[in-house]
């Protein structure tokens, strides 16, 4: 899973080169004015060369939660010893290894990018805008005007976010429902126990996994001939009884609000698992890669749905979970806790990201609301030095006290052993000796 973050910067250089390799790019970009950047955080920063052409204002928008490499440039408090980080799928309570690694992580990504890749980023720009003043990349980042993440404490860890930094979970519902179609709705009351809705989102698709896992998971789900499955598909597999409904698009957020559905087996994309959770619809997740694993772990943790495994899954183990997330009450009274706990805030998160977005264009600068450790060294944000320096004054002390006992402890046995003492002579038992 680590591997599949550590190619995401080059993704980034590559999108970026091919962009200024493109004639009609450059001219789109000189051609018109922006007042305002939005950069999607997962490796996009290419976007802060159009924001400095246009003296534009830059607002990062992460998909996710926080990001790895988004604590150091943001100004985001070091909280790696109770928050895990979202590449290396640690438990909530870490021991000192995890708790050692999940420190470093921050350090490394914000060095990684300040030597290597944001300086790759700003050569490609300079000559691609044939600009020869041009400010650092880190600059620009330590100028953004906002953050917005798509999390929420309800969802996720409760987090010391700054001003700067402003959670939004959950902005792709959408308030308005539309009814279903009625071929589907049709499908969906003619089930005796409800149904379960299948999605691995846009990116993933099942008919290209490996055929014994595809096999194993339809056979699961043939298990349950009372339970209507729709299911997301490109194409519909051979063989499929009657109570399996097959489309490559399907209305997501109105079939999770339909009152007959018992369960969301998903890839677990956070978009999808937010979705879920406005409709109080227990889960079960099969996460693939990126931040899947960790949005995974947070359903399994909060104990309203189930983590498995597609690549070694078995058709007992996809049985067993469904009979589980049906059979057992704990799980959708749990998501309607979440559920409660998610929807109680001051705007809907659509509206609210609009609220700062607006914010951002009125004000004639952020710099106000950006904490001032963005300027800081690690060490510096961290304490590393005054760490140190009391580390070493503490030794210190501990050394001088230690040599003054032991100085004190042996004038005292020299005293009870009666020998006297005088400077510039022997000590003798019962003579006077001079000290040098």
């Amino acid at each position: 899973m680590i591997a599949t973050w550590l190619i995401l910067p080059s993704f980034g250089i590559s999108v970026c080169e091919k962009l200024y390799e493109d004639p009609n790019y450059i001219t789109w970009l000189k051609s018109n004015k922006f007042d305002l950047v939005i950069v999607d955080g997962l490796f996009n920063e290419c976007g802060y060369g159009i924001a400095h052409l246009h003296n534009a204002k830059i607002i990062v928008f992460s998909v996710s939660s926080v990001l790895p490499w988004g604590i150091e440039p943001f100004g985001i408090p070091d909280e790696s010893s109770s928050i895990t980080d979202m590449m290396l799928h640690f438990p909530s309570q870490m021991n000192f290894f995890q708790r050692l690694v999940s420190a470093v992580m921050p350090i490394v990504w914000q060095m990684y990018r300040e030597y290597l890749y944001l300086p790759r980023l700003n050569r490609i720009t300079k000559e691609g805008l044939g600009l020869d003043d041009f400010p650092s990349f880190a600059e620009l980042e330590r100028n953004v005007s906002l953050s917005l993440v798509n999390t929420h404490v309800a969802q996720e860890f409760p987090r010391s976010l700054p001003p700067n930094v402003v959670p939004v979970g959950g902005i792709s519902w959408v308030e308005k429902r539309k009814p279903l179609p009625k071929k589907m709705d049709d499908f969906i009351n003619r089930g005796k126990e409800g149904f379960v809705y299948i999605s691995f989102g846009s990116l993933l698709d099942f008919t290209t996994f490996p055929d014994e896992i595809q096999q194993r998971f339809i056979n699961a789900l043939l298990k349950f001939p009372n339970i209507q499955f729709i299911w997301k598909l490109p194409k519909t597999p051979d063989n499929l009884p009657k109570n399996f409904y097959v489309d490559k698009w399907l209305p997501q957020q109105d079939i999770l609000l339909h009152p007959k559905i018992r369960a969301f087996i998903t890839h677990s994309g956070l978009g999808g698992v937010n979705e879920a959770i406005f409709s109080s619809v227990p889960l079960i997740c099969f996460p693939v890669f990126a931040e899947q694993d960790y949005n995974a772990n947070l359903v399994e943790q909060k104990e309203f749905g189930i983590k498995m495994e597609i690549v070694d899954l078995t058709e007992n183990e996809l049985e067993n979970a469904i009979l589980k997330i049906l059979g057992d009450n704990k799980y959708t009274e749990n998501m309607k806790k979440i559920t409660k706990q998610f929807q109680d805030r001051p705007l809907p998160a659509l509206q609210s990201g609009l609220w700062w977005t607006n914010f951002v264009l009125r004000q004639e600068s952020t710099e106000y609301i950006r904490p001032s450790s963005v300027n800081q060294s690690w060490w510096v944000k961290r304490q590393i030095d005054v760490w140190i320096f009391l580390f070493i004054l503490l030794i210190s002390i501990n050394v001088v006290t230690i040599y003054v006992i032991y100085k004190i402890f042996k004038r005292c046995f020299m005293v009870s052993s009666g020998v006297k003492v005088i400077k510039g002579g022997k000590s003798n038992k019962g003579t006077k000796t001079k000290l040098n």
